[in-house]
């Protein structure tokens, strides 16, 4: 699934910012998946360290230390920034690999108070798909015939099937389906880069 970083970084108090970048270095030095992220991670260490004294010394309220403070948080904002389009950029925007970083990543989900429903379409074998996206995205669906697959997949088991892509309040029609038989859908809301998770599946009996 592919997801976005999103480190919020404006929101933060320094002593936090601080702690978080520390620990984005802790889980990628010697990771795997990103062998040589860049910035590297030693400039981006001690621009944690500088930052670090900075605010130490300001809080003793000297003329001019509030400023010397705010200049190397602008430092390591600007690294953090870069390094994780860098880690983006090298994941490929993949949920798994980005979890790894440490970094907290941006999560849209289906609003579940929107109605996901599926309905009988006009002629025989049709259904006819509805859901509701945040401003700005998109509806992917997928079916799957019953039974519905497991997790991890079972090797010639059923698979969820891509259907198609459609703009927010959008209908998805599928047709070709055989009628009589139990179908299921989900749904996944897109917006941008940003992929959310699927759906709770519902079924409906093709007439």
């Amino acid at each position: 699934m592919k997801r976005r970083i999103r480190l919020g970084l404006s929101r933060m108090s320094v002593p936090k910012k601080i702690t978080e970048s520390r620990h984005y270095i802790t889980s990628l030095t010697g990771n795997l998946n990103f062998p040589a992220p860049l910035p590297a991670l030693a400039g981006i260490t001690t621009a944690i360290n500088n930052l670090e004294a900075a605010y130490n010394v300001s809080l003793t309220k000297g003329t001019g230390l509030k400023s010397a403070r705010d200049l190397k948080e602008n430092v390591l904002d600007a690294l953090l920034t870069q390094l994780a389009a860098n880690l983006e950029a090298t994941s490929g925007h993949d949920e798994a690999m980005l979890l790894t970083t440490g970094m907290p990543l941006e999560k849209l989900r289906v609003v579940t108070v929107s109605p996901n429903r599926a309905v009988h379409g006009k002629l025989s074998g049709q259904v006819d798909l509805f859901a509701k996206s945040p401003k700005g995205g998109s509806c992917k669906w997928e079916m799957c015939a019953e039974p519905l697959p497991t997790h991890p997949p079972t090797p010639g088991g059923n698979t969820w099937v891509y259907v198609g892509t459609i703009s927010n309040g959008s209908k998805q029609t599928v047709k070709g389906l055989t009628a009589g038989k139990l179908i299921w859908f989900r749904v996944t809301i897109i917006k941008g880069k940003v992929e959310g998770d699927p759906s709770d599946p519902f079924s409906i009996i093709v007439l």
